[in-house]
């Protein structure tokens, strides 16, 4: 009877890490803000624990990501076979334009390649005028309640305006939704206000905003 053991049959038991996904592009970013979080699973496909013991990022750009550690928890950190942990990067550019660097996760994989996740992402700079009613933008809350008239929507940015005196004078109704980011793209901030609004004639229906 033979003892050799075919390679068609041979099972090597070591911890292989799997990584998904590769790479992770945040799209556009305003300068000064933070994206939503992409996550990032790790998970062990081999059959014996697999040690996870750092998450490293790399390139110049590298202070721009930020690593949450999420289920993984501090590292080190074993994974048994077939089980998996989560952890999730973000991007915070601190300068425009388009923005590059790498990432690698360290594990007693020795037999695997060093998974490396491609991060990239573009920083936009702000809007000069931080209130805008359709098209059209204003470089104060006053400015803006100024000009808008019946069935108008003012947006704001979700930052403090130092305004002693903002009044609406208008008939019909005017909407204010508030923190907004800087490209007026999702609103899930406060826009504050320090200050008086008097509604003199008209309504207001208000989102997101404070007054001190």
């Amino acid at each position: 009877m033979s003892n050799v053991l075919s390679a068609d049959t041979a099972v090597i038991s070591r911890p292989i890490i799997t990584v998904s996904p590769l790479t992770a592009n945040f799209g556009n970013v305003t300068v000064g803000f933070t994206s939503s979080p992409t996550n990032i699973t790790v998970t062990n496909t081999g059959q014996l624990p697999l040690d996870v013991t750092a998450f490293t990022p790399s390139g110049g750009n590298a202070a721009m990501f930020t690593i949450q550690n999420g289920s993984c928890g501090t590292l080190p950190v074993t994974i048994a076979p077939a089980a998996n942990c989560t952890f999730s990067v973000t991007f915070a550019p601190t300068t425009a334009g388009i923005v590059t660097a790498n990432l690698q996760i360290a594990s007693n994989d020795a037999a695997s390649p060093v998974p490396n996740i491609s991060l990239s992402g573009t920083g936009i700079s702000p809007t000069t005028n931080p209130v805008r009613i359709n098209t059209t933008y204003y470089p104060s809350l006053a400015a803006a309640f100024t000009a808008a008239a019946s069935g108008n929507t003012i947006q704001a940015f979700g930052v403090l305006f130092v305004e002693p005196a903002v009044n609406l004078n208008k008939t019909g109704t005017i909407t204010f939704r508030g923190g907004y980011d800087a490209l007026f793209g999702t609103s899930t901030g406060m826009t504050t206000l320090q200050g008086v609004l008097t509604i003199t004639n008209g309504a207001l229906v208000v989102n997101n905003l404070a007054i001190q």
